[in-house]
């Protein structure tokens, strides 16, 4: 199993630093390969230009960045999407990456009748990890109906990617540093023993 890791914080003193740091400590100790895509770190430009968007509908591209971040999806057969959650949803280069990297064409298309051909099949599983400030509540009324509907029906499932996992910290301002430090070893638990939770 190859997992492909997409980390989008702009801070390494960062609570979501931590957060990776103990995922791939736990995925390290599983035995399975993974890559890194950090977005921040790679100064990926998630805004559409004029010239790319005269691309969209073929497929087409001009940063060499998503040629890079194509064939490491390529490669994988996991995703894992780790970031903070601002204003109710993923950070604008985490937005860009969605936008720019699943092309048409390349990750799905839509054709005549709306038939839909899913190119990323052979990903057949996804883990959303995130961050907020937003109360249990709140997010399990709105967030949690709209992240799965933005991250399943409307992204991945799309793309043939057909199961998700979600990993959430609500409150994050709030909480004590004990249950900071027990989602770490969540997530750290998560990474070791990633084969038997996501297919079983």
């Amino acid at each position: 199993m190859k997992i492909l890791i997409i980390y989008s914080h702009p801070w390494e003193g960062s609570y979501n630093y931590a957060i990776l740091q103990n995922l791939i400590k736990g995925l390290k100790k599983s035995g399975f390969s993974y890559d890194l895509i950090d977005l921040n770190k790679d100064k990926f430009d998630p805004v559409f230009k004029k010239q790319e968007l005269a691309l969209y509908n073929k497929g087409g591209y001009l940063d060499p960045k998503i040629k890079k971040y194509q064939e490491k999806i390529k490669n994988s057969n996991h995703l894992i999407f780790l970031f903070p959650t601002w204003w109710g949803f993923t950070p604008a280069i985490l937005k860009g990456f969605i936008d720019k990297v699943f092309l048409k064409k390349w990750a799905y298309f839509i054709g005549p009748g709306y038939k839909v051909e899913k190119y990323l099949t052979f990903i057949k599983n996804a883990t959303i990890i995130t961050t907020m400030n937003c109360p249990f509540i709140f997010y399990h009324l709105f967030l949690k109906p709209a992240y799965k509907f933005l991250f399943g029906t409307n992204f991945l499932k799309l793309c043939g990617i057909k199961k998700l996992k979600f990993l959430i910290l609500n409150g994050i301002n709030e909480i004590s540093k004990s249950k900071r430090e027990k989602f770490l070893k969540k997530v750290k638990k998560y990474g070791e023993r990633i084969a038997n939770i996501i297919y079983k």
